[in-house]
């Protein structure tokens, strides 16, 4: 048993309410269900933005799919989408379907099999629920972290989820950190999405708190905090303990483009201001991706400039991205390992420099300690674990910090081969 009061699988739930849809739109009495008369299969059925979907097969391979949607004019339109070369078989099959599919519509059978299409949109079906609460691995002693929701005000394309996963309810969420809590973590991590975006936040804030954990930390990019300071004050009062704030680059423009969000930037260090000013303790964040590998040198200058004068400023936490879920993004994503290590190297000079304190680089979200020559400012050495989403590679065997390195991305060495490490 995982430990977690986790709620029925959406899988069960999305189940109910295909079949209510395929009920009300064509008489279904059963998912799937053999068109005989047709020489089909009507295999399942899919919510798509304002319409939906009823996927049509034959054996274990659906290949075409009739697409319903309300038009301007009162009606329906229906159409037709091939997603397989064999649908060309059947097409003739298919254009009956829509045919008869286009005068049997009614706005009655539509009302019902839309409130059904709303509910299955709002399923989280598909998205693991580890992705939702988890003890973090490689990290000790046991910390937990919870995420309210996938929703965020940026659209940073190096981010491995989807904007449009929904979520769980906020008594969900405080059952898994009262879940968290009895398996012995006595710190959290609040996540997203955007954390900052759910109106249940300080809530559960406090809650985690009331029961007894130490630290309670919001990953968040801090931008709802700079346009209302009172709400880092009601996080502050609810029990918060820290920030950890996105803040990959020093230029504005640089991070507007990577964040996907034009004039964000200047709203992050608002809000990062705001949380100093509330006292909370802040720690930035910059993953390192082909987008700002060039600047981040200039982040700790940035740093100092703006919020040395605090003593509620931590220092500087630096990550590397993993697969993005625009895996087509994969490319312009992911640095070139030379550019890495070069760009690590002037980065911990700068931080020196200008006494910021860096951290994470020898952590799980972190490069392999090759990437910056295990450099003593940034790590320890102490002994580390293999984690599920790094791995080490061939070259690692005779590398003389392997025992306190997690391994390289996988997706990483795939992209560079031995290019993506080198060994001390």
């Amino acid at each position: 048993m995982s430990g977690f009061r986790d709620p029925e699988p959406a899988e069960v739930k999305a189940r109910v309410h295909k079949l209510a849809i395929a009920n009300a739109l064509v008489g279904a009495p059963s998912l799937p269900l053999p068109l005989p008369k047709f020489g089909v299969d009507l295999r399942d059925v899919q919510a798509e933005g304002s319409g939906i979907d009823l996927i049509l097969g034959s054996g274990n391979t659906a290949f075409a799919c009739v697409h319903i949607a309300p038009n301007a004019a009162g009606g329906f339109e229906v159409a037709t989408r091939e997603t397989q070369p064999i649908a060309v078989r059947f097409r003739a099959s298919t254009e009956k379907i829509r045919e008869r599919l286009a005068v049997a519509i009614t706005n009655e059978k539509w009302k019902t099999a839309k409130l059904h299409a709303k509910a299955l949109r709002d399923l989280p079906t598909g998205v693991p629920l580890s992705h939702f609460r988890q003890l973090m691995e490689g990290i000790e002693p046991r910390q937990g972290l919870v995420r309210t929701g996938f929703g965020c005000n940026q659209d940073c394309g190096f981010c491995w989820q989807s904007r449009q996963w929904p979520g769980y309810s906020a008594d969900q969420v405080r059952t898994w950190i009262e879940d968290l809590f009895a398996m012995g973590a006595r710190d959290l991590t609040i996540s997203g999405g955007e954390p900052t975006l759910d109106r249940a936040l300080v809530s559960h804030v406090a809650h985690a708190r009331s029961l007894g954990m130490r630290n309670v930390v919001i990953e968040t990019n801090a931008i709802q905090l700079g346009k209302r300071p009172e709400f880092a004050a009601e996080l502050k009062e609810a029990g918060l303990s820290r920030a950890f704030v996105s803040f990959h680059a020093a230029d504005a423009d640089v991070s507007d483009a990577m964040t996907r969000a034009p004039g964000t930037h200047a709203k992050t260090v608002a809000g990062i201001k705001a949380l100093m000013r509330a006292e909370v303790h802040v720690i930035a964040n910059a993953v390192v991706t082909r987008d700002t590998v060039n600047d981040l040198p200039n982040v700790p200058g940035f740093i100092k400039k703006h919020f040395g004068g605090s003593g509620w400023f931590g220092g500087l936490s630096i990550s590397v991205p993993v697969l993005p879920y625009e895996y087509d993004l994969i490319t312009k994503v992911i640095a070139e390992p030379e550019d890495v290590r070069e760009s690590l190297r002037k980065t911990l000079d700068e931080a020196e420099k200008h006494g910021v304190l860096v951290f994470g680089m020898d952590g799980p979200c972190g490069p392999p300690l090759c990437a910056f020559g295990a450099d003593r400012r940034a790590t320890d050495l102490s002994p580390k674990g293999p984690v599920s989403f790094r791995t080490y590679v061939k070259e690692c065997e005779n590398c003389a910090v392997r025992g306190s390195c997690h391994g390289v991305q996988p997706d990483e060495y795939t992209l560079f081969g031995p290019r993506a490490v080198k060994p001390l």
